[in-house]
């Protein structure tokens, strides 16, 4: 696999001292998710090296024309994998391709396949965003003296003027 020829190179960058500090898991899956348990392992594995890991690039494409189960079911992808991440002491960080689905590569690469990303193409929040939320408010310690996620929150920006930003610069 991809991922066992990854995790070669790295022990073997460390064996000649050729120096590696982490690893970025690209995360462009569909609403059939991946086995989390595996992904776990897989994590742990690189951890195992002494390597840092990321959950780069992640996003959770559905089939259009897209449903309100396809929705949660996107929502549970999204949660899962942060799950595994946080409870991975070895990884540093968690990110979405983007955040809107107004910009989002994926109609453009794949076709019938979209709204991947956890605001909707209007810049509202969709169920992803929120088990996002959740899912980091139950790992906030809430006696951190350091700013945490308990202040995590987001209005609906659906209003916001984002077309001062110029769309087309956007695919």
């Amino acid at each position: 696999t991809k991922s066992t020829a990854l995790y070669n190179l790295a022990r073997d960058m460390q064996r000649r001292q050729i120096p590696i500090h982490g690893v970025g898991f690209q995360m462009h899956i569909g609403i059939d998710g991946i086995d989390c348990d595996s992904f776990a392992d897989n994590m742990r594995r690189f951890a195992n090296l002494g390597l840092q890991i990321y959950v780069t690039e992640m996003d959770v494409r559905i089939r259009e024309p897209v449903t309100s189960v396809d929705l949660a079911m996107q929502a549970t992808v999204y949660r899962n994998v942060l799950r595994k991440c946080l409870r991975e002491p070895a990884c540093m960080g968690f990110q979405t391709w983007g955040f809107t689905d107004r910009h989002s590569w994926i109609p453009f690469f794949l076709e019938g396949w979209n709204d991947a990303l956890i605001f909707d193409r209007s810049y509202r929040p969709k169920p992803a965003y929120y088990a996002l939320r959740d899912e980091l408010s139950m790992a906030a310690p809430p006696d951190s003296s350091s700013p945490h996620v308990e202040s995590f929150e987001t209005g609906d920006f659906s209003s916001f003027d984002w077309e001062s930003f110029g769309d087309e610069n956007w695919f």
